[in-house]
């Protein structure tokens, strides 16, 4: 994915040198609006019409480096792209200024293939031309016309439906091509420091201190067998999915929630820090009738996790410390059993169940 992502800036390189009209297939990075591959510095601001919503988005580029920062709803958000690695950074923050989330989207996190080519159509804005480029959204009918100048920056855009009526829009109001300083294009520093996100550190032996792996039991044999390992140690938990063509790691501790999620050959599709206030340990609602089994000796009731929720449905049976022993959820005519095939009790560390203290900056 990752050479399929350089491609991507190789091959559409004529985006903005207006040279070919061949189409051409990329994918775009997750976090930012506007993907324009290659830019003379500048920077400019874009006024979005988003159905009954107005707001402007401040880009800043140089060459394959873009910015955009917005306010919406009240609600500061800024997000980064190398265009040349398809890597995407976004970021929001709190009101007293502090940052409330951060996403990292790699390269594999590209579902969709988009297709681009160039038209002869000609538009202009603050008096300056542009050539206009049409971007399909797969066979979805969605088309995203882009008017870009001689030089990479954007006039205009318009996101159409598949009858043609305008689902979103934006013009630039202004302009500036002077320079952009390096540091205006990086991540800040801070944020993909650990200790920004909350203490990981409170070592304090106490329960619970477990371990369990579950195991799918409703695959097919030829299928990749789903697996499930749930680590408590005191406030802070570990969880690992391996699922058919993904990896989940995630982590809970004091109020953050981190997780990444990787593609199979290990390349990362997606890195999510947040505030997450929620119970450590889901509750649910007991059962009624009370249902409960024995599973590795141990004793289980089952809990409604999903009570009030019309398209999903799941059970666990947990002991009364609260270790998950079975978990089953119906979706979408998707069915998943999972059965504890271990369990351990009182042999974690801490250090096996928080983040390495650099898992922001190795990330990707």
């Amino acid at each position: 994915m990752r050479s399929i992502a350089i491609s991507f800036f190789i091959a559409i390189a004529v985006f903005s040198a207006a040279q070919a009209n061949e189409p051409q297939s990329f994918f775009k990075p997750g976090c930012t609006r506007f993907a324009i591959p290659d830019s003379v510095e500048h920077k400019s601001v874009m006024s979005v019409a988003y159905g009954s919503q107005r707001y402007e988005v401040k880009i800043t580029q140089s060459g394959s480096l873009i910015r955009e920062d917005t306010v919406r709803s009240g609600q500061e958000s800024t997000a980064l792209a190398d265009m040349k690695t398809n890597l995407s950074y976004c970021y929001s923050r709190l009101p007293d200024g502090g940052y409330k989330e951060l996403s990292i989207i790699g390269p594999s996190d590209s579902n969709s293939t988009y297709t681009i080519a160039k038209t002869d159509e000609i538009g202009e804005r603050l008096g300056e031309k542009c050539a206009v480029w049409n971007v399909a959204y797969g066979t979805s009918g969605i088309v995203e016309k882009n008017c870009l100048t001689h030089d990479g920056i954007i006039l205009w855009q318009k996101v159409l439906s598949g009858s043609g009526s305008i689902l979103h829009s934006a013009e630039v109001t202004s302009i500036d091509r002077s320079s952009v300083r390096p540091e205006e294009l990086r991540v800040p520093a801070e944020i993909l420091h650990l200790s920004t996100w909350g203490n990981w550190s409170n070592g304090a032996e106490q329960a619970p201190n477990d371990e369990v792996l579950l195991e799918s039991e409703l695959n097919p044999k030829d299928s990749p067998r789903i697996s499930l390992l749930i680590q408590r140690f005191g406030g802070y938990r570990k969880i690992e999915r391996k699922e058919a063509s993904y990896h989940i790691v995630s982590y809970r501790g004091e109020g953050v929630e981190i997780s990444v999620t990787r593609a199979l050959d290990g390349s990362l599709k997606r890195a999510i820090v947040r505030h997450n206030n929620q119970p450590l340990d889901a509750k649910g609602i007991p059962m009624r009738p009370e249902k409960h089994r024995f599973i590795l000796e141990k004793f289980c009731n089952e809990f409604n996790m999903a009570a009030g929720v019309s398209d999903y449905y799941q059970t666990d049976c947990r002991t009364p410390s609260g270790v998950v022993l079975r978990t089953e959820s119906h979706s979408w005519g998707t069915n998943r059993r999972l059965v504890a095939k271990h369990i351990s009790e009182d042999k974690l560390t801490l250090m096996e169940v928080v983040p390495p203290v650099d898992i922001l900056q190795t990330v990707h």
